[in-house]
């Protein structure tokens, strides 16, 4: 027999564990989510660095709005990916930080 403070830290390892089982669909549509934008943000990139630099003078602009549109897609991404997994997640309380 195993003493008390074993069998609690069992328990809860058994608990976690079936929480993680639970949410694994969840964490695998979140990640299917999260790669699609991520993806959709390197075409964006990529279509708004070819837009930018169509005129040689603005080359450095595009490679510049490129990335921060592709940032800010990506950073959007992990917060819907995170809402998926993680239901009572809310972008509001993110900013209260």
């Amino acid at each position: 027999m195993m003493p008390p403070y074993f069998d609690q830290a069992w328990e809860t390892l058994k608990a976690m564990g079936q929480t993680f089982v639970a949410r694994l669909p969840l964490i695998v549509l979140a990640l299917i989510v999260f790669f699609a934008i991520f993806f959709a943000a390197r075409g964006v990139r990529a279509i708004v660095r070819r837009a930018a630099s169509e005129k040689r003078r603005h080359r450095n602009l595009g490679l510049v709005l490129g990335r921060i549109t592709q940032g800010v897609m990506i950073a959007l991404g992990a917060l819907i990916a995170l809402i998926i997994v993680f239901p009572s997640f809310k972008v509001a309380d993110l900013v209260g930080i």
